[in-house]
C-alpha cells in the first residue's frame, strides 16, 4: 500500500487525571515509529552506486539545468530509465576531487 506524501495520522486522545503519562509517551513513540515507517515506504529506493536526479541536486546544491550541462559535457556518468535520470556517485566524487581548490 502506497500512501500519499501528505499522509497524516491524527489521533485524538481524551486526557483526564487518570491518564498515565507512560501511556502518552508510549503512544507518542508508536506514532513516531509509524511516521518513520510510512516515510520509508514512500521513499524510492536507489542503488548504492547510483542516486536520483533529486538526490544529486540536493547533494551538490545544483539545479537540474546545471546537472544537464554536466551530463552533456560528459563530466558525470548518468543513466536514464524511462523519464528518470540517475547519477553515478563515483563520477560525482571524481568531479568534486578534480575541481577541489
Amino acid at each position: 500500500m502506497i500512501l500519499p506524501t501528505n499522509f497524516a495520522v491524527v489521533i485524538t486522545t481524551q486526557m483526564d487525571e487518570t491518564t498515565a503519562p507512560g501511556k502518552i509517551d508510549n503512544l507518542s513513540k508508536k506514532i513516531d515509529g509509524l511516521i518513520e515507517l510510512v516515510s520509508k515506504i514512500n521513499k524510492p529506493q536507489s542503488l548504492p552506486d547510483w542516486i536520483s536526479e533529486k538526490e544529486a541536486q540536493q547533494l551538490l546544491g545544483l539545479k537540474n539545468t546545471s546537472l544537464w550541462t554536466l551530463r552533456k559535457l560528459r563530466q558525470v556518468k548518468y543513466s536514464k530509465i524511462g523519464g528518470r535520470t540517475f547519477y553515478n556517485l563515483e563520477s560525482i566524487k571524481k568531479l568534486l576531487e578534480k575541481n577541489q581548490q
